[in-house]
């Protein structure tokens, strides 16, 4: 069983002081509580770890991923983003591209691309809708295509 109590589960932190907030924290995650938090974030803070404690944390993937941008961050480069492959793309998800100063979202749904109640085969027939000129529609919403394997050369 985890550390977290039924009663901890239904607080509202939001509403509790700062002395409150540190009493919990040493309370449930037996550490030092940092001093130089607001309580706004201290409280988040506290209620994501009383959530990893009853649930779990991150994935090793997912803290990998944080570590790399870490690392890029730190080396002054842009950390890559990834970007979902059209085939994870689910029924439901919307994309958001603004263009000419208008927010375009496209509805995934069975079969294609909702876009201003019409129904596409492609996210380049989306994207030619909305600018008159063809595109990549996947470079068009900000999706990256999945990187093919390079050829390894044996010497």
């Amino acid at each position: 069983m985890s550390k977290v109590s039924v009663e901890t589960k239904n607080l509202d932190l939001t509403n509790l002081s700062a002395t409150e907030l540190a009493k919990l924290w040493r309370q449930h995650l037996s550490e030092k509580v940092p001093d130089h938090l607001p309580k706004s974030i201290l409280a988040r803070l506290l209620a994501y770890r009383l959530q990893e404690q009853q649930k779990g944390g991150l994935s090793k993937k997912a803290v990998a991923y944080l570590k790399q941008i870490e690392a890029d961050l730190r080396g002054g480069r842009s950390p890559e983003t990834p970007y979902p492959d059209e085939q994870k793309l689910k029924a439901g998800c919307q994309l958001v591209r603004e263009h000419e100063g208008i927010d375009h979202r496209v509805t995934v749904v069975a079969g294609g691309y909702e876009w201003n109640d019409k129904t596409f085969a492609s996210l380049s027939s989306v994207a030619k809708a909305i600018t008159g000129t063809n595109w990549n529609g996947h470079r068009f919403f900000g999706l990256k295509l999945k990187a093919q394997p390079s050829a390894v050369v044996a010497s």
